[in-house]
């Protein structure tokens, strides 16, 4: 037989045994030796039994594909599935091939048995024809047929375009009023889908991320498990059967994606691409990348590491401690060019160790007390001891791999590096202040705590971080040690040590060609710590243009904002310009994202947040809040009926009040409001004196 057209190979299938061919289906052609038929239900037909089927298909997750053809023959029971489709369409393609192809051979074999045995050798051959034309991508996409079924099946029932890719799917029920209506919620790269079929009639649900304003969860008798999607319009409740919590982390998170594309005003984010087994279950390809770059994102925040650094793996272990004496348990998470370790007890331990200091990685001997032990000592001379790990020697050749491919460090942090040309060292090296006695004394103090850490803990990079630590940072760090605890803790330190020579070709190549940038830069130089002797010179101003300006040409989407400047300044004065850019490359896209750009979404945020917490717990706060917002007089009337009503002291009506006081409250109303006006915005901290002051009398007077 000769097979016409490759892609009617798609739908063939291994033929597999139906008993009772007729009890779910309706037979809609047939001949002597094949039966096409329709699943009951498809198509809203087939009256309270077929509702009944395509309610039980839609709850369970047992739907199969509407249209199959049987080989069927009459002296036999058992009936056979031989091909299937999802339209009318494709399988009318797959019934006249059989019917013109097939029929003309079958009709010259002397019983119905050889027939049916020829049909399925001719069958499996079709689809080891495919599978082995298919092979290729098969590997570059290995997704599960069901989870492929399950993608058309989005895009037919939701009208969705071939672009938009289905993320995973849930089952989940959906509270119309007080009625929960079963069926599925599908979560794709930019839309959130739920479809339900009971008894007749569909609701069908589409809401993009990007109209989503609050997710939320919701645990009661009547919504366990539930999520909650507010958009300005409603809210839809939804109750995940299973797997809630991964279903709202991946809603959470493709929300997270859209909001920062519109924030970036950037088109849609390329996902990692990876290449991985296929884990069995009905994961798409797609949200195993999510997943991968959800882990990235969380490991690289939790340890301070460069953006282009993808975690490889993790796994539990323990870690002993000298300063402690004891083995702490934790997880080990491994990646090209970092080994780090955090404790499950948060803040209690943690180590991050690169792959350029390590001098030699060791396994021990296996004992009751340390099992599967690994030791690593790094070139600073810190030891590191492992234990309980359960793939060890997978571990072992990772790092192996990773440490072949890693260049070998000819410097440690703390060792001074060789400067590019033009480029400064820390300013305060240069103009020194004579400090005050008491001030060096507060200073010697503080040292001498950070010199009884280090030497507990240990010093630069592979330091062990703990919770004494934190609490050392809290109180203060000295001028001496600023420059290298902000490189090390911020993850500049990382930064540096992986691109040498990124700042110096940045300056190298006259990043000031960015005209209209440069010009901004120029107009804030000469406002930059104006007080301090290195901004009153051209060393330190010249050094302020060449760090803000080598990262506005890194950044073009930020560019330059105003008061990055002052942060700027501050970091030149104890760093050198390279690490000030790689401190200043920390703060604006990792420590405080969205800060420092055109629409400062970040400062808003945490403003708004700040100032919610702050008017729950004073009345006084608000009250200021108001006068500085408003700050005109008609405003004081406001604040005034306000406050009446938060408080129960008895205050006289203007009629009745006494005239001393009533001339008195006008005069310090008129004083409050012009004093708002001239110094509430002021950066010095010394203007809100007279203001706080006559706020209080005022307060007082009401």
């Amino acid at each position: 037989v000769t097979v016409h057209s490759v892609c009617l190979l798609a739908m063939w299938v291994k033929p597999s045994e139906v008993l009772l061919a007729n009890t779910l289906w309706s037979t809609e052609r047939s001949n002597m030796f094949f039966g096409l038929q329709k699943r009951r239900g498809h198509g809203g037909g087939g009256g309270i039994a077929g509702r009944l089927i395509g309610t039980l298909d839609n709850v369970f997750d047992t739907k199969p594909l509407p249209y199959r053809v049987l080989l069927q023959t009459q002296s036999s029971e058992l009936s056979y599935v031989v091909a299937v489709a999802e339209t009318l369409e494709e399988i009318l393609k797959h019934w006249i091939w059989l019917e013109e192809e097939m029929l003309p051979v079958l009709v010259n074999f002397e019983s119905e048995d050889e027939a049916a045995e020829f049909v399925h050798a001719k069958v499996e051959s079709l689809v080891c024809a495919e599978e082995s034309t298919d092979s290729t991508t098969k590997e570059l996409d290995p997704e599960s047929a069901k989870f492929k079924s399950t993608a058309v099946r989005f895009h037919r029932l939701f009208s969705m375009p071939s672009e938009e890719k289905l993320v995973n799917y849930y089952a989940a029920s959906f509270w119309k009023g007080k009625v929960p209506r079963q069926g599925w919620l599908y979560l794709s790269v930019n839309h959130l889908a739920f479809y339900s079929f009971m008894m007749g009639k569909e609701d069908i649900i589409v809401v993009k991320w990007a109209d989503v304003t609050d997710l939320s969860k919701q645990n009661s008798l009547v919504l366990p498990d539930g999520i909650l999607v507010s958009t300005k319009t409603r809210e839809y409740s939804f109750s995940v059967l299973r797997n809630a919590d991964e279903a709202f982390g991946l809603m959470e998170q493709l929300a997270k994606i859209t909001m920062k594309r519109i924030l970036d005003g950037s088109e849609e984010p390329c996902l990692l691409t990876v290449s991985l087994p296929s884990p069995g279950g009905r994961k798409g390809s797609l949200k195993r990348d999510l997943d991968i770059r959800a882990q990235s994102e969380l490991y690289r925040a939790q340890f301070g590491l460069p953006q282009d650094e993808r975690l490889d793996g993790f796994c539990e272990c323990t870690l002993w401690t000298p300063f402690a004496k004891a083995h702490v348990l934790g997880k080990l998470y491994c990646s090209p060019n970092y080994i780090c370790f955090a404790s499950k007890i948060k803040l209690l331990c943690s180590v991050i160790i690169p792959m350029r200091e390590m001098s030699s990685v060791e396994k021990v001997a296996s004992s009751d007390v340390l099992p599967n032990a690994l030791h690593i000592s790094t070139r600073s001379k810190m030891t590191f001891l492992f234990a309980s790990l359960q793939d060890r020697d997978l571990l072992c050749e990772k790092i192996s791999d990773f440490l072949s491919q890693t260049p070998t460090a000819e410097k440690l942090f703390f060792v001074e590096d060789e400067r590019p040309v033009n480029c400064s060292g820390p300013l305060r090296e240069i103009f020194e202040k004579e400090d005050e006695d008491e001030q060096n004394h507060r200073e010697a103090i503080k040292e001498n705590l950070w010199d009884l850490h280090f030497s507990e803990y240990g010093r630069g990079i592979c330091m062990y971080r703990t919770r004494s630590l934190r609490d050392l940072i809290l109180k203060g760090i000295p001028s001496s040690l600023r420059r290298g605890i902000w490189m090390i803790t911020s993850g500049a330190a990382n930064e540096l040590d992986t691109h040498p020579d990124y700042y110096a070709k940045l300056v190298a190549d006259d990043a000031g060609q960015l005209t209209g940038v440069a010009e901004e830069i120029e107009r804030d130089l000469h406002r930059s710590l104006p007080e301090h002797p290195a901004f009153q010179s051209e060393v330190g101003i010249a050094a302020l243009r060449r760090v803000l300006t080598a990262y506005a040409a890194r950044n073009p989407n930020i560019g330059y904002c105003q008061a990055m400047n002052i942060v700027c300044s501050v970091l030149l004065v104890f760093t050198s310009e390279e690490e000030a850019f790689w401190l200043m490359v920390a703060i604006c896209e990792r420590l405080l994202p969205d800060y420092y750009n055109t629409r400062v979404v970040g400062a808003l945020i945490d403003q708004g947040g700040f100032c919610n917490i702050a008017l729950q717990y004073s009345f006084t706060f608000w009250l200021f809040a108001k006068l500085v917002k408003k700050n005109c007089l008609h405003v004081c009337v406001h604040v005034r009926a306000r406050t009446h009503t938060h408080t129960h002291t008895h205050t006289h009506e203007e009629g009745t009040m006494p005239r001393t006081l009533h001339r008195a409250r006008e005069t310090i109303e008129e004083r409050l409001v012009h004093s708002l006006n001239l110094s509430c915005f002021s950066r010095s901290s010394g203007d809100h004196a007279p203001t706080t002051f006559l706020l209080q009398v005022y307060l007082r007077l009401l």
